[in-house]
């Protein structure tokens, strides 16, 4: 048997190799995790259809054609697999609302696997039939339809997610998934450029397409389980949680009899006396507890009456605070990381963002600018 692999093949199978791997690391290792699960098999079936492509560019399949019809192909399974991925690890996945994703992918699975169990001679047949061609074409483009339904599936709940969580979390790092809405979209990318390659279709560019792809696919696989190991759960809790219970006087009688604007600066002054916003990953329910005000109300006070959401209201605070430090020389001790710990970040990397999104320019400038300042004077 003489088969001839190109660097396409080889890059192929490498991307194959890794899938497996790194969905089963996946799968064996998070066995009690139901997102690190999803994942895995997304993984080892978005990787599965370079079976198929190798047997075909190789040119086993066509010594061999036993190996017509592998049922390996995944285009109406792998997506709804990182779709239940996306939904488990923000805690809204369902078995009973959400598995008749998985029916395409099921039926495409039984229809290749009918084709697969067929004669030799059978096989032959079919794929020297003058529709075939068309029937694969069809189904290649329903395929990439649904995909991309799939994907703005994604994409909306990724949207809605994001919002809730700055309406939760002081801390936003690593809850937002932002690297799920790239991984989508370079799928969507892909799946367009294949249209395009279909409509006006040149060899060499075509060539030149798989080569591209086939090497960024090495990398791209790598990242997602790379993601998905550092992941953590990314759950915002339900509106029903004990700080309903809580009346808006019960702690607090001030808070209850005063205005709107009243209630918002009294907030602010016993977040800032009591210096709440140094508490890291402090969530809104945690707050209202402090301040012995309902979760629900004590949102609509910061939206209504603040302008803002939960995680820009409580990095106003930080970022005051980190100015005041960055500003006063007795403080000249502390770097930018310990001013970040101090004032109640995470990381340096999300205090640099948040300074400069909230003051305009990175804390390093500032604190020149405010030296620069105090020596002209």
């Amino acid at each position: 048997m003489n088969i001839h692999p190109s660097i396409v093949d080889l890059l192929d199978f490498l991307s194959l190799v890794q899938g497996i791997i790194l969905g089963s690391v996946l799968i064996l290792q998070n066995k009690k995790k139901q997102p690190s699960i999803f994942l895995g098999f997304f993984l080892i079936f978005y990787t599965s259809d370079l079976i198929r492509s190798l047997l075909k560019t190789t040119g086993i399949a066509n010594q061999n054609p036993f190996w017509y019809f592998l049922p390996v192909n995944s285009y109406f399974l792998a997506l709804p697999l990182f779709y239940f991925y996306t939904k488990s690890l923000i805690g809204q996945f369902n078995w009973r609302k959400h598995v008749r994703w998985l029916i395409p992918g099921i039926i495409e699975f039984l229809v290749f696997l009918r084709l697969f169990l067929l004669t030799t001679e059978q096989k032959i047949y079919i794929r020297d039939h003058t529709n075939v061609r068309i029937y694969y074409s069809i189904y290649q483009f329903v395929s990439i339809l649904f995909s991309i339904f799939i994907i703005g599936l994604i994409i909306r709940l990724i949207n809605r997610h994001q919002k809730d969580v700055l309406e939760y979390y002081s801390d936003t790092n690593h809850r937002q998934l932002k690297w799920i809405r790239i991984v989508v979209i370079a799928i969507l990318v892909y799946d367009l450029l294949v249209i395009w390659e279909v409509f006006t279709y040149h060899p060499e560019l075509g060539h030149r397409f798989d080569l591209f792809y086939s090497g960024f696919n090495v990398i791209f696989i790598y990242w997602i389980a790379i993601s998905g190991l550092r992941q953590p759960m990314a759950l915002v809790l339900s509106q029903k949680d004990s700080t309903e219970n809580l009346d808006s006087g019960s702690q607090n009688s001030d808070i209850a009899e005063s205005s709107q604007k009243e209630k918002l600066a009294t907030l602010i002054q016993m977040i800032n006396q009591q210096q709440l916003y140094k508490i890291k990953d402090l969530t809104l329910p945690e707050l209202a507890i402090k301040v012995g005000y309902s979760r629900r109300r004590l949102s609509q006070l910061i939206n209504q009456e603040a302008g803002t959401n939960f995680n820009n209201f409580i990095n106003q605070f930080r970022i005051n605070e980190a100015k005041v430090m960055l500003e006063n020389p007795e403080f000249d001790y502390l770097n930018m990381v310990g001013i970040a710990d101090e004032v109640g970040f995470n990381s340096k990397a999300t205090f640099f963002a948040v300074f400069k999104k909230l003051v305009g320019s990175p804390p390093a400038k500032y604190k020149a600018d405010q030296n620069q300042k105090m020596k002209t004077k």
